[in-house]
C-alpha cells in the first residue's frame, strides 16, 4: 500500500505513520524525510519497528467509512434517477420508514418501488432525504424480500 505524503501527514495525528508495510513512528511533527532513513534502517536490520497501530487503524476506518459514505450516495442519486424514471412509466414508488427490530435510527427511511418483476426498496439515511422529496409516502408494505432477490427483480426488468 503507497500513501501520499498527505495521508501520512494526516495519520500523523497520534505519532505514527504507515509507510508501504512498515509501521514507523516518527516524533517529530513534519519529520517526513525520517520515514525514509528509518525505513533504510530497518531493512539493514538496525533497528526494530516500532508501530502505532491505533493511528492506523483510526486512518483505514476513516478511509473506510468515507468510501462506504460516497458509495451510498452515488447509489442514491442513480437511485433518485430511477425512481424519476419509474414514477414517469407509470410505476409505483415512495418512501416509508423501517419499523420494529433494531436499525440504526438515521437509516430508517426506505424507499420503496413496485416493478412487473415485484417490489425493491432501499434503506437510505436521513440526510439522502431531499434526494427522494418528490416521491409520497409508501403505502404499501414491504414484501419481504432479501437482496439477492431486490436485485433480480431489478435486472429481470
Amino acid at each position: 500500500m503507497n500513501f501520499t505524503v498527505e495521508q501520512i501527514q494526516l495519520m500523523h495525528g497520534n505519532g505514527g505513520y504507515w509507510c508501504q508495510g512498515d509501521a514507523v513512528y516518527i516524533q517529530a511533527n513534519g519529520d517526513i524525510e525520517a520515514i525514509a532513513s528509518y525505513r533504510l534502517r530497518m531493512l539493514q536490520g538496525a533497528i526494530g519497528i516500532t508501530s502505532n497501530l491505533n493511528t492506523l487503524d483510526a486512518f483505514k476506518t476513516k478511509n473506510a467509512i468515507a468510501s462506504k459514505n460516497l458509495a451510498y450516495s452515488e447509489r442514491n442519486q442513480m437511485l433518485a434517477a430511477f425512481c424519476r424514471m419509474a414514477v414517469t412509466s407509470g410505476f409505483t414508488a415512495g418512501v416509508g420508514r423501517h419499523e420494529g427490530e433494531n436499525w440504526e435510527s438515521d437509516w430508517r427511511n426506505i424507499v420503496f418501488v413496485d416493478l412487473p418483476t415485484g417490489q425493491i426498496s432501499f434503506h437510505i439515511h436521513d440526510s439522502e432525504l431531499p434526494l427522494f422529496a418528490f416521491l409520497p409516502v409508501y403505502e404499501g408494505k414491504w414484501d419481504g424480500h432479501d437482496t439477492d432477490t431486490k436485485w433480480k427483480r431489478l435486472l429481470s426488468l
